[in-house]
């Protein structure tokens, strides 16, 4: 009966190349940073009970983000642990497939954003938009060079919710060389003391006396490293052939460790405000970590079917569109498709997050036919790529 067991988990823990929970929580990620930057549109000057309660829960959208990174990790080492710890490909095809992947998107994100500021929402209103109106030639080129995230002065201009993107994209220039270093040293080694490393760049970023450098939450975060490192474990964790792999993942303590973390997330928040926000981020971080291998291993089984849910797959699918975005979009159903109703009180909060969240889909659904999936379509046919390219193919935020 225990080697039954055994074998169930372990053949659960080695999942078909394309994993339906991944796209649930891709959408419920994406989801959630819309709702958080909806806040300032939901706000009026008297509070509905329905807002206070909306921003309570949807106060932690910099952690989404986290989510995003160390899924990422997740992803992108699945097929390498499967391809015995190699990329399928040189470090060029690998720079390649993100770059067709990610950029064109972004790029065509930056035009549209461009657009509908010039066109449909130029005027103040006294939400997000507010910081990326007013752009130059020279805010445009940050963005261009994916460098946007590392001055005050330019991360919220065109769209401000881009500053993620230039983020992640350096992370991806640093994966062959992690990939190096954990065939050198070993996985667990280089994850402890390359997170090490990543949170006292964050400290050290910090002490930085350059007061135009970003060090705020929406800035360089080198402490992203360390977590996108974590979700590398996690896949080494769920698909690792080496008994210690397989001793980790056949442990019944994800769903324990998972709630443990989450309660300990919760609980800091109230002692957060007197220390370095990278903590948070940190517990966020394992936590996700915990998450991915209870879901990868069964453990967590009904919540592992709730994300496998076929809507919520479909939404999760176009999460990168969604993303990329969901800023001036929001702005623009608050201008032409809110305010006109002149509501107050639960109905004007209740109006505001159904038609908000409409819109944006809506428009990123259009937006991801457009200039989303013709680029993943380009990848399928290049028969170089097809032959480098994980079954497992992320989609970044």
């Amino acid at each position: 009966m225990k080697s039954a067991n055994k074998n169930a988990l372990i053949g659960a823990a080695q999942p078909p190349g394309h994993l339906d929970f991944l796209d649930g929580l891709r959408a419920l990620a994406a989801l959630y940073v819309v709702v958080h930057h909806l806040q300032p549109v939901l706000a009026t000057e008297n509070e509905s009970f329905l807002y206070v309660l909306l921003h309570k829960a949807f106060r932690f959208g910099h952690q989404a983000v986290v989510l995003f990174i160390v899924l990422s990790g997740f992803c992108l080492m699945l097929p390498i642990v499967r391809n015995g710890g190699s990329l399928r490909g040189s470090a060029v095809d690998f720079f390649q497939r993100r770059a067709m992947r990610i950029l064109p998107t972004y790029f065509l994100a930056i035009a549209f954003s461009m657009v509908l500021i010039h066109y449909w929402i130029g005027a103040p209103t006294g939400t997000n938009m507010d910081g990326s109106r007013g752009y130059t030639f020279w805010h445009l080129v940050d963005h261009l060079l994916l460098i946007q995230d590392l001055t005050y002065d330019s991360t919220y201009k065109i769209n401000y919710a881009l500053w993620s993107v230039s983020v992640e994209w350096r992370i991806y220039l640093l994966f062959p060389v992690l990939l190096w270093a954990i065939r050198r040293w070993g996985t667990i080694p280089v994850t402890l003391w390359g997170g090490l490393l990543a949170v006292a760049a964050w400290f050290g970023l910090q002490a930085w006396p350059d007061p135009s450098i970003n060090k705020g939450l929406c800035g360089s975060n080198p402490h992203f490293v360390g977590l996108f490192m974590l979700g590398m474990l996690a896949a080494q964790v769920v698909l690792g052939k080496e008994a210690v792999w397989e001793q980790l993942r056949q442990r019944p303590i994800w769903n324990g460790l998972l709630i443990g973390l989450v309660v300990l997330f919760v609980g800091y928040q109230r002692v957060a405000w007197s220390l370095p926000w990278v903590y948070s981020d940190l517990l966020a971080g394992l936590a996700v970590t915990a998450l991915l291998i209870a879901l990868a291993t069964n453990q967590a089984r009904l919540l592992k079917r709730l994300l496998s849910w076929k809507p919520l797959v479909s939404v999760g699918v176009f999460a990168y569109s969604i993303y990329l975005i969901h800023a001036p979009v929001l702005e623009l159903a608050r201008t032409y498709f809110i305010q006109p109703l002149h509501l107050r009180g639960e109905l004007a909060t209740m109006a505001a997050l159904v038609i908000s969240l409409n819109v944006v889909l809506i428009v990123a659904y259009g937006f991801y036919l457009l200039a989303e999936r013709p680029f993943q379509r380009i990848n399928q046919r290049s028969k170089k790529v097809r032959a480098a390219v994980p079954a497992l193919e992320p989609v970044s935020i």
